[in-house]
């Protein structure tokens, strides 16, 4: 982002890592390009070898009147489409039939048949999931510039349900890009953009994926009690099955908690100095600072959770700096034929420090935090540091600006 490396994610737990990008707002991004195969590790070395992508955020235009921009957007969130299941009499049929088919009779093993599947209840969990989420945008902008400087200003808010019922987002964020020309040949930059982001999830692995579940769980039960709450019990069939422990798609979703807090400051500097019209030197500086907590609390009746619940809390910091300087060259070889040559070189530093505490047995399913576990499981903690250097060279042919060749 703005020539900023973001630091990778070591340190997720059960799979759940955050997307660097969740805090950059796209309508910031003035321009997205990709870096693929030798143009990306020849900077990024082995970091760049599934392809790069280039953000360049918006800034402000030199001579130019200042723009004010207010925006506001609502809609809904909805799935696109949904699973088509069996009925729980459906079921209930079809599971006569397999038994049949493998070599039992109601006469000999009345126990393993529906005696009378049309009186078989139904439920499609997809309906105790999902729901019409909300979703909502505030931002504002500014920009413009005088003759020697230029400015850009933004700010958004948004709030996201989504189609799960249990899961949301929060962003806050804030971007300034402020331009100074030092002379006819020399600009300096400076960009700043801190963040906020609470990410509210659910289980999406095998045994904790509530929509998972919603796709393979007995149709042919009652999932509410006589409140209109999900049934916590083990449900079991006319016919005895069960899922072997308690939990349901209902209770999987409702049950699994999983939040992540995470706040961002990027920061970057770069100066520009032209000493002759086709030719730039170009230095850029950039720090990012994040700080990530994330708690999970699976409940008792949760595949994760059983038998008196299981909760963990990890806390990791980053701190990620990166210099790059580019000498950018490009001339007309012909009237159809010009030449854009860029060498250059890119050092970056990260540091992560990563705690996790997880414990078990909570005496209800209403507390969350890992202080009211009774026992405490795990305590882990580490350090890393990584360090790249890289040299690069970079030469674009291009003809009648149609055909490329680089090398």
């Amino acid at each position: 982002v703005d020539g900023l490396v973001l630091a990778s994610r070591p340190g997720g737990s059960l799979g759940y890592t955050t997307n660097p990008f969740l805090n950059l707002d796209p309508n910031d991004i003035a321009s997205l390009e990709v870096l693929k195969d030798a143009a990306a590790t020849a900077i990024y070395g082995a970091r760049g070898a599934n392809g790069v992508l280039l953000i360049t955020t918006r800034r402000g235009r030199f001579e130019s009147p200042p723009e004010v921009e207010l925006g506001y957007r609502a809609g809904f969130a909805e799935i696109s489409k949904r699973r088509s299941l069996l009925t729980g009499p459906e079921y209930a049929r079809v599971w006569n039939e397999g038994a049949l088919n493998a070599g039992y009779t109601p006469e000999e093993n009345p126990e393993i048949f529906y005696p009378d599947p049309d009186s078989e209840p139904s439920t499609d969990w997809q309906d105790l999931l999902l729901r019409k989420g909300f979703v909502q945008e505030v931002n504002a902008r500014v920009s413009g510039g005088s003759e020697s400087s230029a400015y850009y200003i933004a700010g958004t808010l948004r709030d996201e349900d989504h189609y799960l019922r249990t899961v949301g987002l929060q962003r806050r964020s804030l971007r300034m890009n402020l331009q100074q020309k030092l002379g006819e040949k020399i600009i300096l930059g400076i960009g700043l953009s801190p963040s906020q982001t609470r990410d509210q999830r659910t289980g999406n692995q095998w045994a904790g994926s509530a929509w998972g579940w919603a796709g393979w769980y007995y149709p042919n039960l009652e999932a509410l009690d006589e409140q209109g709450r999900c049934r916590r019990e083990v449900l079991r069939t006319s016919n005895g099955q069960e899922g072997g422990f308690p939990g349901n798609p209902c209770i999987v979703l409702e049950d699994q908690w999983i939040r992540a807090v995470r706040n961002q400051l990027l920061f970057q500097t770069r100066l520009s100095w032209s000493p002759l019209p086709r030719l730039r030197l170009q230095t850029a500086w950039g720090s990012e600072y994040s700080d990530e907590d994330q708690q999970l609390k699976f409940g008792a009746a949760t595949f994760f959770g059983r038998p008196s619940g299981w909760a963990l809390e990890s806390h990791q910091q980053t701190l990620n700096h990166n210099w790059t300087s580019t000498l950018e060259w490009n001339t007309d070889l012909q009237p159809a034929l010009r030449l854009d040559a860029t060498l250059g070189f890119h050092l970056s530093r990260e540091q992560h420090d990563f705690l996790t505490v997880d414990g078990s047995g909570f005496g209800d399913d209403r507390l969350r935090r890992l202080g009211a576990a009774s026992q405490i499981e795990f305590v882990g903690s580490s350090e890393s540091e990584a360090r790249f250097l890289g040299y690069f060279g970079r030469f674009l042919f291009s003809a009648r600006d149609r055909y490329f060749f680089t090398l």
